[in-house]
């Protein structure tokens, strides 16, 4: 046999191993002996000890094109599904299972996208899941479910002696509808590509499938935030509304400026005037993150939030207690280029944006098809190619206007 004494399944570990470890430029993880003893060979060379594996005869001094066709057709024609190893498994459902185990060459090539999609890292600078919230149950319908928020808790009711226990009451309303969209892409592996050893081709569609995901659902977020929509009270996300009491309920600063320690009072100051649902008592806490475009609005806030010892700030000192900082070290920074393309200046302030209850914007995932996107490979006979696909499913939309506020420049 070319090359192959290991069993099968070890071998398609290696295989996968070996392959991960050439394409991804920066490896976090250590090869065994025997997928060290695979690093350097091509992939049709793979192809050709599956094929022995598989108990066929091999020419390897043939066409490399015509071993990867024959590999390639190994698998047969069923979709085979997986998901990322660290999925959270309330979104996959009872079928689901992680990265699939490997086998033949096309499973080696589908192992093989899964893990370089576990262990690959894109740019750090998605800022959806650090302004949102995660819905905790699996979403089951295309339909448009409305999105129920629920108002502030009161104190409990005193009781008289042998007085019998009342209901909690909350006020709820309905200010947006939450409705799954889908997305996805693929990826295809030709026979021409595995014979001529293209790791550079897969290496950049993988990326492109992974960022093109994480993309989707930064845009999606920010979608919400940036457009004001109007909500089913009647009003936009940001807006002047109707006083309840001595509660003002205006989250929009008109006429601000970049982020400091005045602004971020005048916020701060908006906010602690918002009532809850039909009340005037107040939300609770104080704004705590801003979501700022990058450039000036973003340099800003960091010389204005981060303690003065991190991030260029190191042996700066505050030269009187007016810019000591009252915030400083007190809210989470989240700069983001997106933002740009709307304006260059607006940012907002919220208060706890990743919990449930405080969330501006919630995001909710299709049962079945998980955070990360769900992965599949499939063989096409008609053209020959071996795809992989991502195909996520996801809403995103406002839960609270109560919990965020705007600073817009004149």
């Amino acid at each position: 046999m070319f090359g192959t004494t290991q069993p099968k399944e070890q071998f398609a570990i290696d295989a996968i191993n070996a392959l991960a470890y050439r394409s991804t430029d920066k490896p976090t993880f250590e090869l065994s002996k025997g997928a060290e003893a695979m690093a350097n060979k091509p992939l049709w060379a793979i192809a050709a000890e599956c094929l022995q594996h598989a108990g066929h005869q091999v020419d390897i001094y043939g066409n490399p094109q015509l071993i990867a066709e024959r590999a390639m057709q190994l698998g047969g024609l069923d979709r085979v599904t997986s998901f990322a190893a660290n999925e959270d498994r309330r979104y996959i459902g009872a079928s689901g299972s992680p990265n699939a185990t490997p086998g033949d060459f096309p499973n080696i090539l589908s192992g093989l996208a899964n893990k370089f999609l576990d262990t690959v890292e894109l740019d750090e600078d998605y800022s959806f899941d650090q302004v949102s919230a995660v819905m905790p149950n699996a979403l089951n319908d295309f339909k448009p479910a409305p999105l129920i928020n629920r108002g502030t808790v009161d104190e409990l009711d005193e009781l008289q002696d042998a007085e019998q226990l009342k209901e909690l009451g909350l006020e709820e309303e309905v200010l947006s509808y939450v409705f799954v969209r889908r997305f996805g892409n693929k990826f295809g592996w030709t026979p021409k590509m595995i014979a001529d050893d293209d790791m550079n081709a897969f290496s950049e569609g993988m990326l492109g499938l992974q960022e093109a995901w994480q993309t989707t659902q930064n845009r999606l977020v920010l979608d919400r935030f940036t457009s004001n929509e109007n909500l089913l009270d009647g009003f936009p996300l940001f807006a002047d509304r109707p006083n309840v009491g001595t509660a003002t309920n205006n989250n929009i600063r008109s006429g601000g400026a970049v982020p400091s320690d005045s602004e971020w009072g005048e916020m701060e100051t908006l906010y602690s005037d918002i009532g809850g649902i039909g009340t005037q008592q107040r939300v609770r806490g104080s704004l705590n993150t801003i979501l700022t475009p990058t450039g000036e609005p973003a340099q800003a806030a960091r010389r204005t939030f981060f303690p003065l010892n991190r991030d260029g700030l190191e042996n700066k000192v505050a030269t009187t207690t007016e810019n000591v900082g009252l915030y400083r070290g007190e809210v989470a920074v989240v700069p983001e280029s997106e933002l740009r393309s709307v304006s260059a200046s607006t940012w907002y302030g919220m208060r706890s944006p990743t919990r449930l209850r405080t969330a501006t914007v919630v995001r909710g995932y299709f049962k079945g098809y998980g955070t990360q996107g769900r992965r599949e490979r499939w063989y096409d006979p008609g053209n020959k190619t071996i795809y992989v696909s991502i195909e996520g499913r996801i809403a995103a939309a406002v839960k609270n206007w109560r919990y965020a506020v705007k600073n817009q420049t004149a």
